[in-house]
């Protein structure tokens, strides 16, 4: 086997081997490539399996490989990256959010966390839409408040740039809203500012400001809209005529030729337009580059504002829970053994599922609600997963899951059970344990 694998993954494969050893972890899958008989590498889904006796302790392991079709591959590997991806969203959001809740109301020290909070909510609906971009998806729009979101970004972007050039906010209209995606403008506005960061030499200024346009003329073909413009204007080495009206072209760029070339505006301006929105830009060589994007104001009425995380919860009212939570991510399992544990409640984590019907069969342990990762039980046996499912009984459970796809089904039986999506929030986790009722069994 090792012989017939490619060099790059022989550490995966060491790592397989020194987590089954310490304990860590008994059940893999990993894609691994191996060479053929004609001397060609392809791609394998290579799973380890553990099997349990009737006493529920290992007994053997299963090493099986199954051949990744070639029209797939790019799709699996995409699909478990962001799985991945979703998996260390968890951990990022819920220290975030646990450290906001230790902080007063109006500390200056809750901006950059509600900054980091809204960078990794709008990374988590990147994830979600990366696994859909061959298809055709409209943009979720929404009321957007200009002001706060042009103070978010800048928050968010400020720090990734150099102190000598500073992100100021202009004049925005009064109650200047606008209809638009927020990850989408988010993405715009960032790309957008670092940019313009990269075109400031020594030390300059980027201002964000927003003015409400008066509509165009209405027809009978063209109802009145009122829109609004948001500016982007840097004092850096401005745009090149002969370069400006292919500044949108993929590929183009300003940038020297030792630096990243790639697609970053000719996104911008596709984003934009997904949202009904046009995007314009100005400049003159060594005076400086003005971005403006016009964008929709919401219907009437408007969508509700976006909550913000409250810095305390109440607790007078809690009921302290055992928890059995299941999930091969060792950070996911310390992250969210902190947050309960800090809420009040008593955790067990175990990485995969023979540990789980371990920790089940144990006479003196009574579990509460159940906490597993969907993929653990994609990739168990059929035995395993009978013996978990006679187990676990009518014992609440809630499924939580890094696919992008939000798939909501059980393989422990075709009973109902509660679903999170990773990343989930704090409260989401909180409520699906406390809230109204209980978790439905996994069975």
């Amino acid at each position: 086997f090792e012989r017939r694998l490619h060099p790059s993954d022989l550490s995966h494969v060491e790592a397989m081997k020194e987590h089954r050893r310490s304990g860590l972890t008994h059940t893999f899958e990993v894609p691994l490539q191996l060479r053929g008989a004609d001397g060609s590498y392809r791609v394998f889904i290579v799973r380890q399996i553990a099997h349990v006796n009737s006493s529920g302790e290992l007994d053997y392991y299963d090493i099986l490989g199954f051949e990744q079709p070639r029209d797939t591959n790019e799709s699996i590997t995409v699909a478990g990256t962001l799985h991945d991806l979703n998996n260390h969203l968890v951990v990022t959001r819920a220290n975030i959010e646990l450290a906001l809740r230790q902080l007063p109301a109006g500390s200056p020290a809750r901006i950059p966390l509600e900054a980091a909070l809204n960078a990794t909510d709008d990374t988590s609906k990147l994830a979600s839409r990366a696994h859909l971009c061959a298809s055709e998806t409209l943009p979720h729009r929404r009321a957007l408040d200009v002001a706060t979101l042009l103070s978010e970004v800048a928050s968010l972007v400020q720090p990734s740039l150099p102190p000598v050039i500073r992100i100021g906010i202009g004049h925005i209209s009064p109650g200047a809203t606008v209809y638009a995606d927020s990850t989408d403008l988010t993405r715009v506005l960032v790309n957008v500012l670092l940019n313009a960061g990269e075109a400031i030499q020594t030390e300059g200024t980027i201002t964000l400001s927003a003015t409400t346009e008066a509509p165009p003329p209405s027809g009978p073909d063209t109802p009145s809209t009122q829109r609004v413009a948001i500016s982007i204007s840097d004092t850096g080495s401005g745009i090149s005529p002969e370069l400006l009206p292919r500044i949108f072209t993929p590929f183009v760029s300003t940038k020297s030729k030792d630096r990243p070339q790639g697609l970053g505006l000719a996104m911008v301006k596709a984003l934009v337009e997904s949202n009904q929105g046009t995007v314009t830009v100005s400049s003159a060589p060594g005076v400086g580059t003005t971005f403006t994007l016009s964008l929709q104001a919401p219907p009437t009425p408007a969508p509700s504002p976006i909550s913000r995380i409250d810095s305390t919860t109440p607790t007078s009212h809690l009921i302290p829970r055992t928890i059995l939570l299941a999930d091969d991510q060792a950070d996911v399992r310390y992250t969210v053994t902190a947050a309960l544990t800090h809420r009040g409640h008593h955790v067990i984590a175990v990485p995969d599922m023979p540990s789980l019907v371990h920790e089940l069969r144990t006479p003196t342990r009574h579990f509460d609600v159940l906490v597993v990762d969907r993929g653990l039980m994609e990739i168990a046996t059929k035995e395993l997963i009978r013996v978990a499912a006679s187990l676990i009984k009518k014992i609440p459970c809630i499924i939580t899951s890094g696919d992008p796809t939000g798939r909501e089904t059980s393989v422990l039986g075709e009973g109902g059970h509660d679903f999170l999506a990773k990343p989930f929030s704090l409260d989401a986790l909180y409520n699906s344990i406390e809230g109204n009722g209980t978790p439905k069994s996994c069975v």
